[in-house]
């Protein structure tokens, strides 16, 4: 069976059950976005809400890292001078 056809018969399958269900394909595509829009609407009520915390954890956190990287950088570069021949 083509591709055509099958897109046709999935096309009826779809239209019956839409029909048997009172909907309307406009019906499910505003449902769709509705959603879509209700979900990034909780998405940024989420980020509104965890901004201040995560700023305020990054103020202890990401200082804490950045010295804890350097040191383990400057025993890095400490530790390459010794063993070479002439050093």
């Amino acid at each position: 069976m083509g591709k055509a056809a099958k897109i046709v018969i999935w096309s009826l399958v779809v239209g019956v059950g839409l029909a048997a269900l009172g909907l309307t394909a406009t019906d499910v595509w505003t449902w769709v976005v509705e959603t879509a829009q209700g979900v990034g609407e909780s998405l940024i009520a989420l980020a509104r809400w965890m901004g201040p915390y995560v700023l305020a954890g990054a103020g202890i956190v990401v200082p804490i890292w950045l010295g804890l990287w350097f040191l383990r950088w400057w025993r890095r570069q400490r530790g390459r001078g010794r063993g070479k021949p002439g050093a």
